[in-house]
């Protein structure tokens, strides 16, 4: 009958979906373990180089920041937004810096991060430009 053979048709979908679930299992199993394997492979690789010597050396920075006449205009504007500022943050001081809206905090603060470069004078940081 009609029924019969539906029947049959939905049992044996629920008898085989753990089958098609087992395959994909299987799958992802056997990509995590060709992962593995190459990882294990390039862990046993010899190292590059001691981690205990420094191939590399640079200087530690004292932190000493300088401004020595900074101006710096935006782009198409015609009004630098920052003009002749000279400033001295010695190391390991603490400065704040205050003003209206639009006077240029923001500006400097992103001279000093090197997010900007300035149009003309010098921004040292422990003496070097």
């Amino acid at each position: 009958s009609m029924g019969g053979l539906i029947a049959c048709y939905m049992l044996s979908g629920r008898a085989l979906s753990p089958l098609a679930s087992l395959s994909g299992l299987l799958t992802r199993y056997q990509q995590a373990r060709v992962t593995m394997t190459s990882v294990d492979q390039m862990m046993e690789l010899p190292q590059e180089r001691n981690f205990d010597e420094r191939p590399l050396s640079r200087k530690v920075l004292q932190g000493a920041i300088e401004c020595r006449q900074l101006t710096f205009t935006y782009p198409n504007q015609q009004n630098p937004a920052l003009k002749g500022i000279n400033l001295i943050i010695k190391p390991g001081e603490k400065i704040g810096i205050i003003g209206r809206s639009g006077s240029g905090k923001s500006s400097l603060a992103k001279l000093l991060v090197g997010l900007y470069q300035p149009d003309d004078g010098a921004l040292l940081v422990d003496g070097v430009d």
